[in-house]
């Protein structure tokens, strides 16, 4: 799990050692509600990465693509 953690330098050592029991912690920045707009931006490229696998898959079955190699495919890489 990725703990995303800003505000003072201070505080967030002051709560480091207990966020690090749920996961790896990433400071990314010395004011409050910065860790929240980052968090904002990381489940927005998830859901375009979601609807852009839906899209590709839609568009794979409508080719008559083998679902099974597709998804081999797309899970090794390019």
């Amino acid at each position: 799990l990725a703990v995303i953690v800003s505000g003072p330098a201070a505080a967030v050592r002051s709560v480091r050692r207990v966020l690090e029991c749920f996961g790896v912690v990433h400071v990314v920045g010395g004011e409050a509600g910065q860790a929240q707009t980052l968090k904002v931006i990381n489940n927005l490229l998830g859901v375009v990465a979601l609807g852009a696998r839906s899209d590709a898959s839609a568009m794979g079955v409508a080719a008559a693509l083998v679902s099974n190699a597709m998804l081999a495919v797309i899970n090794s890489g390019s």
